[in-house]
């Protein structure tokens, strides 16, 4: 199942960058995220993926209630999901 990991409001911000690092016992993903909306949906880019041995889960987005949400849905026991978020105003 899908977990929302963070959202942000789409009359303040116009688009996002995310710096995230998931850990599951000793297996490492790290990853970095584009994500722009246009008010009625959300676009979204991954790149500079590191994973060791396994991936841990993958990311999707949308815009819902005047937010953009940004989910994880892991494919592994996750120990934890950190993150760097900037933010660029509309």
């Amino acid at each position: 199942n899908a977990i929302a990991v963070d959202s942000f409001d789409i009359y303040t911000y116009r688009s996002a960058k995310y710096e995230i690092q998931i850990t599951s016992g000793s297996y490492y993903q790290v990853i970095e995220l584009r994500v722009m909306h246009n008010g009625i949906c959300a676009f979204m880019t991954q790149y500079g993926e590191l994973i060791s041995d396994i991936t841990l889960g993958q990311f999707d987005a949308d815009v819902n209630n005047n937010l953009v949400n940004l989910y994880f849905r892991p494919t592994q026991a996750i120990n934890t999901v950190k993150m760097i978020r900037r933010l660029i105003t509309v």
